[in-house]
């Protein structure tokens, strides 16, 4: 019999291979060393294997032995004798623990739906000298959030276009998890394991929150502008309070690459962070860079300061 006990930052988690997983609250019961299997049939010696591996949050104790009853949280599982113990500890008799059988196959998710603040908005100072801002317009599909003049937003250039086709309501996209690590009972904080980011922005996409098409136009199309996102670190985590999440921290480098010549020179990046903290989401990028750019009239070196300021909260967030 395989036996697996995860110990977490305030949380104790056995699970015993048939049985699922088993967690408790209190790890002061929980000693990672004491997990055993043996088998007393026919007077075989017991053998058995730990092994202890940690990181910042999780430590993993693996008992490996012979073929005798398991004894999890004070229930026993059947084998060839109840002889043996595997001690879950913390989660015992009594111990009020959570059990979550059969383990989860996939990862569990978070949408990042938002509701946006009617004043977020994307500038560009010195190129193009327009804002767009998502309470401007009327506020129906298509409407005229941009383009204005960002030192007087009475006057509109053009027709104006839509760069925020969902309005306040951005679709943004999720987060993914272990759901294994998560009980029905007490506090856990968790992994992120994935950031989906694609209901943000797509390139070619007329209907992700901020629509590239409308960029496209906003910056004389053929040139580009494009989002990327740095990667996850052990800090990016979702905290749960009884099974359901009541916190998500994350916070990942955010990049806006505008391209204005064309690839004829250099794209211009402006580097900024997109994060989410407790339920508060923001998308916040302003920076100043040097560009080089060519619009018709020869390449020429200038200044460019784009400012996306887009903050809002997270819908599943409570």
């Amino acid at each position: 019999m395989n036996t697996t006990r995860l110990v977490m930052t305030g949380m104790s988690f056995a699970a015993v291979a048939g049985l699922g997983l088993a967690c408790g609250e209190d790890d002061a019961t929980t000693d990672p060393t004491t997990a055993n299997s043996s088998s007393g049939q026919g007077g075989d010696s017991a053998s058995s294997t730990q092994m202890a591996a940690s990181t910042s949050s999780i430590n993993v104790a693996v008992g490996v032995g012979g073929s005798g009853g398991g004894d999890v949280g004070g229930a026993h599982a059947g084998g060839d004798n109840a002889g043996g113990d595997a001690d879950g500890g913390a989660g015992g008799a009594g111990g009020g623990g959570c059990i979550v059988a059969p383990p989860a196959q996939n990862p569990g998710t978070i949408s990042l739906a938002s509701t946006m603040s009617g004043t977020g908005k994307f500038v560009e100072y010195d190129i193009t000298g327009s804002l767009a801002q998502i309470d401007f317009g009327n506020g129906q599909a298509g409407d005229a959030d941009g383009l204005y003049n960002p030192m007087n937003p009475a006057m509109m250039f053009g027709s104006g276009l839509d760069l925020f086709p969902n309005e306040t309501a951005f679709q943004v996209g999720s987060v993914a998890y272990d759901p294994n690590l998560v009980c029905t009972t007490g506090t856990q904080t968790v992994p992120i394991d994935t950031l989906d980011l694609t209901g943000l922005w797509q390139a070619s996409s007329a209907t992700t929150d901020i629509n590239d098409v409308a960029l496209g136009l906003w910056f004389f199309a053929p040139n580009t502008v494009s989002l990327s996102f740095g990667a996850l670190d052990a800090s990016d985590t979702i905290t749960f309070v009884d099974g359901s999440p009541t916190s998500i921290d994350v916070s990942v480098v955010a990049m806006a690459v505008i391209d204005y010549s064309s690839g004829q020179h250099a794209p211009a990046t402006h580097t900024g962070q997109f994060s989410v903290a407790g339920d508060t989401l923001s998308l916040n990028i302003d920076e100043t860079v040097t560009v080089t750019v060519d619009l018709g009239f020869g390449a020429q070196t200038t200044q460019t300061r784009l400012e996306i300021n887009l903050p809002g909260d997270v819908d599943a967030i409570p």
